[in-house]
């Protein structure tokens, strides 16, 4: 009996150990947040690397599209040069072409330095222009007493819009080749202001021989400083016809080849080298752009890590404390088994005693009872006062192994910490 006892008493004391909580190492905890922090840090670099690359591109492919413009330019304008100067060699023959396209054509050819080609096309050209500036003439003297129709018209127009309420006084009719106006009531014209709006008309350069106005202060008159015939060839001086196009002097633009090479070699330089700074820029961003990201990368796999093995940490600690929550409860049968056969044993011996004390029993001797109440009265008292406290301490064993092991099961366990069901 002596053995039982203390093998119960026993298990209990190692059933009944203090319980440690389950938690995460502080270290895993710290080192976790570190890494929080500086994937934030590399998410941010990321995100800047990528805005810089973006925008290193959409130089470049700016640069790049300035440069297909310009290809594309030297390569029409190649095309219009060569197609101008066929033309000008066809009109050169046959003179079938009109004044202003003769014109566009010289204007065009005239811009681009002197090669023997555009010099050929010019002196064709200038063959038609003679014939040319003599149809011009004639056009133009055709035209003057139309002109001189539409001067008068001006003048008197002019008068109306400037002075509305004395509409309709100045008139004008054109006699040949001179123009005479009358003005008729209008106080506001002094004779010096008469003078000075004939002498304007007559600065104009109109298609006339002489200019009158006649008004109540009397006749105002001028000559225009040109004559007919030199105003008419004022007209084809402007229509580009008057000066002889031979020799053809050169220009100030290259003459337009295939290719880039006749382009303006100063700003296809300057493009060509933009594009190589944006393009080492594009590289340098996307460099830095995949830096970043493996930045992220390894910083997003070290928190994995963490994580997964916190996790794996923590289930090896939810599971030992599980087996020693059970290890408790498993205890406390014992403790219950070994309490129960000690009461049993102090309740026998308490009835024993009872018998031997109503008389129930016979005994050969005094000492023989004497021995017998004193054997049963030891055994009651060993069996209750080692039976009770052993079940009393199976019974909170048990509970609170079992309180404990739910409490337990209820606890979310990870690498960050605990979580707690409800």
């Amino acid at each position: 009996m002596t053995r039982s006892i203390c093998v119960s008493v026993a298990l209990a004391i190692g059933g009944c150990r203090p319980a440690e909580v389950p938690m995460a190492p502080s270290q895993e905890v710290q080192r976790q947040s570190a890494l929080g922090s500086d994937y934030i840090a590399a998410e941010e670099r990321k995100a800047a690397a990528a805005a810089e690359l973006e925008q290193a591109e959409a130089a470049r492919a700016d640069l790049e599209q300035q440069i297909r413009a310009l290809e594309r330019y030297a390569a029409d304008e190649h095309a219009q040069y060569t197609s101008a100067l066929a033309e000008a060699q066809e009109t050169g023959r046959t003179c079938r072409v009109g004044f202003v396209r003769l014109v566009q054509l010289h204007r065009y050819l005239a811009q681009f330095v002197a090669e023997p080609h555009r010099d050929a096309a010019i002196e064709a050209l200038d063959r038609c222009r003679t014939a040319a500036a003599a149809a011009r003439t004639q056009e133009h003297a055709k035209a003057l007493p139309a002109a001189r129709q539409a001067f008068a018209r001006a003048v008197v127009q002019g008068f109306d819009e400037s002075y509305p309420h004395a509409k309709g006084r100045l008139t004008a009719a054109v006699k040949g080749t001179t123009l005479r106006a009358e003005l008729r009531r209008h106080a506001e014209w002094q004779p010096q202001d008469c003078q000075r709006e004939v002498d304007a008309w007559c600065a104009s350069a109109p298609p006339f021989t002489a200019i009158e106005l006649r008004g109540p202060q009397g006749p105002f008159r001028c000559r225009p400083a040109a004559t007919l015939e030199e105003h008419v060839a004022a007209l084809v001086r402007a229509d580009g016809l008057a000066d002889p196009w031979v020799p053809a002097a050169s220009g100030r633009f290259a003459t337009p080849g295939p290719g880039v090479a006749a382009l303006d070699s100063g700003e296809l330089a300057r493009l060509r080298g933009n594009l190589d700074g944006a393009t080492q820029r594009v590289q340098a961003g996307r460099a830095a752009h995949t830096h970043a990201s493996q930045d992220v990368d390894a910083v997003a796999a070290e928190l994995r890590g963490l994580e997964e093995a916190g996790v794996v940490d923590a289930e090896h600690r939810n599971l030992r404390e599980k087996k020693k929550y059970n290890r408790m409860v498993i205890a406390s049968i014992p403790l219950n088994l070994g309490g129960v056969v000690f009461v049993l044993v102090g309740l026998f011996s308490l009835m024993a005693r009872q018998n031997i004390v109503d008389g129930t029993r016979q005994f050969d001797s005094p000492s023989a009872y004497d021995a017998a109440l004193r054997r049963t009265t030891r055994n009651s008292i060993l069996g209750y006062g080692v039976g009770l406290p052993l079940i009393a301490a199976g019974l909170t064993l048990a509970l609170v192994g079992a309180r404990r092991l739910h409490r337990l099961n209820r606890l979310t366990l990870s690498g960050d910490g605990i979580g707690l069901r409800f």
